[in-house]
């Protein structure tokens, strides 16, 4: 999974991983040209992940990814909870590494929430990143959380934590000419609001300045003791 330099070869495992993360009925839909240049790009990548899908392999990368020091560790980690969409908590470990220090974790948790398989997620314990994430700490991964959180049916009782007095960036999107800008903050505003839609952008600004604020500050990244499962 490195050059010849021994530098890890970032690009192409993230191309591949994204592919990887999907379930057979994601992977059907890819077109094989598109199937064949991932596996070529990064071929130990999948044979690594498919023998690191034990209990032991889960916690110890939700573990890495919160505490190791060397981001080439975290980056694996966050790769290998591809195997583990399943579980609530890879969900919410690879969100709070959306905030990563290092740009290469943050790509590759996106890259792996992206194209997990499509379940109902609880995001209780996420709320506070979420939120910060919201507010403009990773805008380059703005429109992949609000799609994110829509394709996860993202609990409406979370609409005042996550947009109360923390609606700017959001309402940008929905004005944005751009149109994949604007129907990923709709969606997500529609799922917020318990699956009505408000149409104009002024309805929603409403509608955001209606929500209070959080009365107290929330943990923005979950604590994992070490060595204990989730």
């Amino acid at each position: 999974m490195t050059d010849s330099a021994g530098r890890l070869r970032r690009s192409q495992l993230l191309y591949a991983v994204q592919f990887y993360a999907r379930d057979s009925a994601g992977r059907a839909a890819v077109p094989v040209e598109w199937m064949r240049r991932a596996r070529s790009e990064a071929p130990g990548l999948w044979p690594f992940l498919e023998r690191h899908r034990s209990e032991a392999d889960r916690v110890m990368a939700l573990v890495a990814l919160r505490e190791d020091a060397l981001a080439l560790n975290r980056f694996v980690a966050a790769m290998v909870l591809a195997n583990f969409g399943n579980r609530d908590s890879t969900w919410t470990a690879l969100a709070e590494a959306l905030r990563d220090p290092n740009p290469g974790v943050r790509e590759a948790a996106e890259a792996v929430l992206a194209n997990l398989p499509k379940r109902r997620v609880d995001w209780t314990p996420a709320v506070g990143t979420l939120r910060i994430i919201l507010g403009g700490t990773n805008v380059g991964a703005m429109e992949s959380v609000f799609d994110l959180l829509a394709r996860t049916e993202i609990d409406p009782a979370h609409a005042s934590t996550l947009l109360g007095g923390n609606g700017h960036w959001v309402l940008a999107h929905l004005r944005a000419e751009n149109l994949p800008s604007h129907l990923a903050a709709r969606r997500l505003l529609v799922a917020l609001n318990g699956g009505g839609d408000r149409r104009s952008t002024a309805a929603w600004r409403a509608w955001i300045d209606s929500l209070p604020a959080p009365t107290r500050a929330r943990a923005p990244i979950r604590q994992f003791p070490r060595g204990v499962a989730p």
